[in-house]
């Protein structure tokens, strides 16, 4: 049978067509997809160290800066799991301190004794030189250990921390200006959906694609109901009145702080969204300790907390803890610390220092 031109330029189509298609399919298939790290076992870190509360660490400028409440309340750090010192010779906590990379240098911020929030920046590494413990403005009121985390992208720390009176919680931002920490507003209270927390708040920074190419960050705050249900909401500083609580799906309970805690690098927001580093940024952990076992459960997302994987266990045997557990990055995955049991479990000392790679 002889084709027809209008046949011959049906098949050239359908030809173009065909092979449009195929090299989609195969830039689709070479463009670069983070892979989830295998879970691995638990290690003690932290040498000597021991500690009542929860312990904390972070990545940043190719260091790891830890940080812990010591048995004696002071507020003890140590780099690459060198030597313990103290941050200051001063400043007690009956909670636990946290670490995060800011502004280009390594930040502490705890909970004091007078129920305040303070914090202390690096300022010499190799002399464990730190600025004096300053207090952030306004009353916090707060007898649970502070949340903060950091976007270079908004350049801003946003704090948070659950208001002892009204058990809600409380905000607020730093941002540097002509090379000084400025505070635009003192603790606010936004309504939150009328959750009130048992214990406190982690936070966790998230990068967001909102139009186009333009990328801003907002946060993760994940914090435990007076119902024992694990709540998560999406904090934009621009918007505080619309911060909403929800539940996160599978039924989980906890009685302590749930941790939350992202993937991809420390201390900068990824705004290239072709950046396999913008996905990785984008897969978050929640860990929590169950009233049931007391052990470390955990729940995954890697769409930026939109859907999770399901409550689990952490692998690798029992996971005993006498306090919440931490969530953060490890270069392409995420880690999880805790301060071992030693009255449940014997494989490790009591209140030592036990991680392992998520």
């Amino acid at each position: 049978m002889t084709r027809t031109l209008e046949g011959r330029k049906m098949e050239w189509t359908a030809r173009a067509f065909f092979a449009a298609i195929t090299s989609i399919t195969a830039l689709l298939i070479l463009l670069p997809v983070p892979a989830v790290a295998a879970e691995g076992s638990w290690i003690q870190t932290g040498g000597s160290a021991r500690t009542p509360s929860t312990p904390d660490v972070v990545n940043w400028n190719g260091g790891e800066y830890r940080v812990v409440r010591g048995e004696d309340d002071a507020i003890w750090w140590s780099y690459n799991n060198g030597p313990w010192r103290p941050v200051l010779d001063y400043g007690r906590t009956s909670v636990a301190p946290i670490v995060l990379a800011a502004f280009d240098t390594v930040m502490v911020v705890h909970t004091g004794l007078d129920g305040q929030v303070y914090y202390s920046v690096l300022q010499n590494l190799h002399t464990s030189e730190w600025t004096s413990w300053t207090r952030i403005p306004g009353n916090a009121n707060t007898v649970n250990m502070p949340a903060a985390a950091y976007s270079s992208a908004r350049q801003e720390v946003l704090f948070q921390v659950t208001d002892a009176s009204s058990q809600s919680p409380s905000f607020t931002t730093m941002r540097l200006r002509d090379g000084a920490y400025h505070f635009p507003t003192e603790w606010s209270h936004p309504s939150a959906g009328g959750i009130q927390s048992l214990a406190g708040a982690a936070l966790s920074m998230k990068p967001k694609a909102s139009k186009g190419n333009y990328v801003k960050s907002v946060y993760l705050s994940s914090t435990c109901s007076t119902s024992q249900r694990i709540q998560l909401a999406e904090v934009d500083t621009d918007n505080l009145g619309a911060t909403t609580y929800r539940e996160v799906p599978g039924g989980g309970l906890c009685d302590l702080t749930p941790s939350i805690g992202n993937a991809g690098p420390s201390g900068r927001d990824v705004t290239n969204t072709s950046d396999p580093n913008f996905a990785l940024q984008n897969q978050f952990t929640i860990a929590v300790t169950s009233p049931n076992d007391h052990e470390v459960w955990l729940n995954r997302s890697t769409d930026g907390g939109s859907g999770w994987s399901g409550w689990r266990h952490a692998n690798d045997g029992n996971s005993p803890t006498t306090a919440s557990p931490s969530v953060n990055s490890f270069n392409s995955s995420m880690r999880v610390d805790i301060t071992w049991d030693g009255n449940s479990s014997n494989r490790f000392p009591h209140h030592s220092i036990v991680e392992k790679q998520l």
